[in-house]
C-alpha cells in the first residue's frame, strides 16, 4: 500500500514538471482523527531544477529532504527556429595596438610618373668633406702677360750666407811704377815775429825730391812767458812741389813779451811721377 502511495505522488510531481510549475503532491497514511498525521510528500520544481521527497508534516511546514544526485542527461532536443536579429549593441572600446607585422616583400617597380612641378630651392647644405686629390690634368696654354704690378715694400735683410769657397789665385799683375823713395824731413829756418804783425817761414826739399807734407812749430822767445804767448797759425800749405810755407800772427789776447818765433818743416821723398 505504501508503494502505491509513493507512486501516485511521483506521478503528480512529474505532471507538474511537464506543465512548468512548482508542484507539491502528498499522500497520507494513517487516520488524522487519531493523531496519525504521517504524510509523504513529493516536490518537483522545473523553475529551480530539482525534485525531492519530504517527510512527515510537523506543525505548519514540511521537513525538506536532501537534494538527490542529478540524473543522466536526456537526449538532445530538436533545434528550435532561429530567433529574430537582436538590436546592435554599442561599439566596444578600441583594443590596444598590436605589434608591427613583418615587412612584406618589395613589390615590382611602378611606371615612372609624369614630371612634377619644380619645388622651391632648398636651403644650402653643409659643406662636405674635401675629396681626394684628383689626377693632374694637362698643362694649359700660357696666358697673356698681365700688367706690371705695384712694387712691394723692401723686404727684410736676409741672414748672412755661409763663407764661400776661396777662388783660385789670380794672375800676377804687371809691375807698377816705382813708388816714393829716399824719405827725408827738412826743418826750415825760424823767423821771429812781433805783436800784431804776420811772420812767414818756409822749408825747402833737397834737389830732386818733392814735398809730401809739412807742418810748423811756434814758440815764445823767452820760455818763461810761454803760458802767456798764444800765436795761431794763419796758414800751413805746400807753396810749390818742393816747399812748405807757414804764416802766424800774435793776437790781442796774447803777451809774448820778448817776442815769438815760427818755424816750418817739410817731408820730402824721391818720386817717379809728378804729384797730382
Amino acid at each position: 500500500m505504501k508503494r502505491l502511495i509513493v507512486a501516485v505522488v511521483l506521478a503528480c510531481a512529474l505532471f507538474g514538471t511537464v506543465l512548468g510549475l512548482t508542484t507539491v503532491a502528498s499522500a497520507q497514511k494513517g487516520a488524522p482523527d487519531r493523531g496519525d498525521r504521517t504524510l509523504i510528500h513529493a516536490r518537483v520544481s522545473k523553475q529551480f531544477g530539482y525534485s525531492c521527497f519530504m517527510g512527515p508534516y510537523i506543525g505548519d511546514h514540511f521537513h525538506r529532504c536532501a537534494q538527490g544526485p542529478p540524473g543522466p542527461a536526456g537526449p538532445q532536443g530538436i533545434q528550435g527556429e532561429t530567433g529574430a536579429q537582436g538590436l546592435t549593441g554599442p561599439t566596444g572600446l578600441t583594443g590596444p595596438i598590436g605589434p608591427t607585422g613583418l615587412t612584406g616583400a618589395t613589390g615590382p617597380t611602378g611606371e615612372t610618373g609624369a614630371q612634377g612641378i619644380q619645388g622651391p630651392t632648398g636651403l644650402t647644405g653643409a659643406t662636405g668633406d674635401t675629396g681626394a686629390q684628383g689626377i693632374q690634368g694637362p698643362t694649359g696654354l700660357t696666358g697673356a702677360t698681365g700688367p706690371q704690378g705695384i712694387q712691394g715694400p723692401t723686404g727684410l735683410t736676409g741672414a748672412t750666407g755661409p763663407q764661400g769657397i776661396q777662388g783660385p789665385t789670380g794672375l800676377t799683375g804687371a809691375t807698377g811704377a816705382d813708388g816714393a823713395s829716399g824719405w827725408v824731413r827738412v826743418v826750415g829756418t825760424a823767423v821771429v815775429g812781433s805783436r800784431y804783425s804776420l811772420a812767414t817761414a818756409t822749408a825747402d826739399c833737397p834737389s830732386g825730391k818733392k814735398a809730401l807734407g809739412g807742418g810748423y812749430l811756434i814758440t815764445a822767445v823767452n820760455s818763461e812767458y810761454s803760458y802767456h804767448c798764444a800765436v795761431p797759425a794763419m796758414a800751413s800749405y805746400p807753396s810749390d812741389g818742393d816747399t812748405w810755407t807757414v804764416t802766424g800772427m800774435e793776437g790781442m789776447m796774447s803777451d809774448c813779451y820778448e817776442g815769438w818765433s815760427i818755424q816750418a818743416y817739410v817731408i820730402c821723398a824721391t818720386i817717379n811721377a809728378d804729384p797730382i
